[in-house]
Parts: C-alpha cells; structure tokens; sequence
C-alpha cells in the first residue's frame, strides 16, 4: 500500500495540548467522523495484496499485510449501512446523463411543434424542469465542481427562454426562421450545455478516490483498517467538546463503534470513531486493549 502521510506529525500534534483532543476528521458518504491521531498510523491509497475471504462480514473489503502484520479492512460506509461517496457520485454522473438527454429531448420536441401542428408541453421555466429542481438544491464541497456546474446556468436558462421567443414566431408565420434558429442554438447553446455536463462527470469520476486509515492502539502496531471516501482536517477539540453518546439520545447502536460526539459550538460536528469497538463490533479482538 502507497503511504501517504504517516503518524509522526499527527502524533506530535496529539501531545500539543494537555487534556484536549487531536482528531482527524474524514468523510463517509455524506457524513463526517473522526478519529483521535493517536490511533491513526497512517493514510494509503492503495489497496495492494488484498485478499479477499469467504463469508464476508458486512462492509469486508478483505485482509492486507501492512508493516509485517495482516490487518482487516473495512469500508466504512458499507459497515455503517449509509450509502458511500462512491455510490452517491456515481449515481450523480447518472443524474447528469439524464438530465442532458431532457434537454436532448427538449429541443427535438420544440422543433415537432415549430413544424408540426403539435402542443410543446415541455417545462419553459429553467426551475421547473427536472435538472432545475436538482440544480436549485443541489451542494457539493468540491469548489471545481461548483465551478463547472456555475457554467450550466446560462446556457440552461437560455434554452427554456426558446420555446417562448421561437413558438412566438411561428404564430407570427415565421416557422422556417425558427425551425433555423433553433437548430442554430441545438450546434452552440445545446452544445456549450452538454459540454460543461461532461467536464462535471469527469471531475466526478476524478473524485472517486478512497482512501484507507490504518488504526492502532498502541502507536505501532496496526489494528485494523477503514476505507473512507474523503479526508476532511485535523482539528483540534477541547475536551468539553466531546459529548457521551448516552446522554444524547442516539441510537444505542452507535455506541458498538463510536466513543462520542464532537462538536465545538455547532461547528465540525462528527462522530468520534473508537478502533477498539470497531473491532470488537465486527468480531475481531484487539491488540493491548486500553
């Protein structure tokens, strides 16, 4: 497995403040968790060696040998039952093959009624259409995402304000003059419009990228390993941030994997991740329990 930053920092900045806590936050599907630095050996990308084993506990990757040990690897999301990142992008590079082909179907059924004697009973209003709706409240934390997805709006708002401004000249007997300005804007705004939703599937596509958190107990042995989607910060939290899981009502289920609850004042609100639970919640045994 290709290393990509190990504990030493982290472990340094673990011992920086006296009775708080160095967590190292980190993305599984649409939620955020954490995990105390001083459990957390290092962050790979690679999953090389894995072996895969008969009869599969849920969210199982399989084992790895990692610094001479063989350590379980689990993909979070999946141990958790919450949908991945993996799942929810590849599901928006569907949403977005879908909405480009409305708008593929949009324009053809435009140009039936500027040539045929045929209602347009498509959407003229940009945010009442499918994409609309999605693109009103859609967020992502991806800011070359965002940038991409800024570029739909115009030539989106352009295409819907067609069916008034074209279906007006036909009443007014210039049906050729539309049909011919449509498909003028079908060869440079449909187009422009298409375009920006490829690049946004490719920075998606790009995005895919898991990463593995290999866990310890001790600082130098390895425990256990979880894939998770994407690497957050590391932030520091007082100790009065960390709330009992108990006294909050929470599914007592979550207490099988999780310490607590972090948050310092509303703000970088997660989870926190016990590795000694974890692995006794999956049926493992850790090393040097605490």
């Amino acid at each position: 497995m290709a290393v990509v930053q190990d504990n030493v920092l982290l472990q340094q900045d673990a011992q920086a403040e006296d009775g708080g806590l160095t967590v190292f936050t980190f993305w599984a599907g649409s939620e955020l968790f954490g995990v105390d630095v001083a459990h957390l050996l290092s962050v790979t990308q690679e999953l090389k060696g894995l072996h895969r084993t008969p009869l599969q506990a849920p969210g199982l990757l399989g084992v790895v040998e990692y610094r001479g040990t063989p350590m379980a690897v689990y993909n979070l999301a999946r141990l958790l039952g919450i949908p991945s990142g993996e799942d929810g992008k590849k599901e928006l590079i569907e949403t977005l093959h879908a909405r480009e082909q409305d708008h593929v179907e949009w324009m053809e059924a435009l140009a039936r009624s500027l040539r045929e004697d045929v209602p347009f009973t498509k959407a003229r209003d940009p945010s009442q259409c499918a994409f609309g709706r999605w693109y009103a409240q859609f967020t992502t934390r991806d800011e070359n995402l965002a940038e991409i997805l800024e570029r739909l709006d115009e030539p989106h708002k352009r295409i819907h304000a067609l069916a008034d401004e074209l279906l007006t000249f036909k009443e007014q007997g210039r049906a050729e003059e539309a049909l011919e300005r449509l498909e003028l804007e079908r060869a440079t705004t449909l187009r422009t419009l298409r375009q920006n939703l490829d690049h946004a599937r490719q920075q998606i596509r790009a995005n895919i990228r898991p990463v593995v958190l290999n866990l310890t107990l001790d600082g130098h042995t390895p425990l256990v390993g979880i894939q998770v989607d994407e690497v957050n910060n590391v932030i520091g939290y007082g100790r009065d941030d960390l709330t009992d899981l108990e006294r909050l009502g929470l599914d007592p289920r979550l207490a099988e994997l999780f310490s607590g609850y972090l948050s310092q004042n509303g703000e970088n609100n997660c989870l926190l991740l016990s590795p000694e639970r974890l692995l006794a919640h999956v049926g493992g045994s850790p090393l040097n329990p605490q």
